[in-house]
């Protein structure tokens, strides 16, 4: 996702065969969607050089 974010001007987010979300990498990557399609955790910041969008992931603790 992060290199889609860097250098794709639209983006489409799909699961099951349909669609999520179009439109820019700011617009369709957000943390509630990146959530609803893959089940991880996500922040969203602006990469420091290019302005786009930066993704870092994580899993939630499955103990609390």
């Amino acid at each position: 996702l992060n290199i889609a974010a860097q250098f794709c001007h639209r983006i489409f987010l799909m699961q099951a065969g349909g669609l999520v979300a179009s439109g820019t990498p700011q617009q369709v990557l957000t943390p509630a969607a990146i959530a609803q399609v893959f089940g991880v955790q996500a922040a969203v910041d602006a990469h420091p050089a290019t302005a786009q969008p930066r993704i870092s992931y994580w899993m939630e603790d499955a103990h609390g």
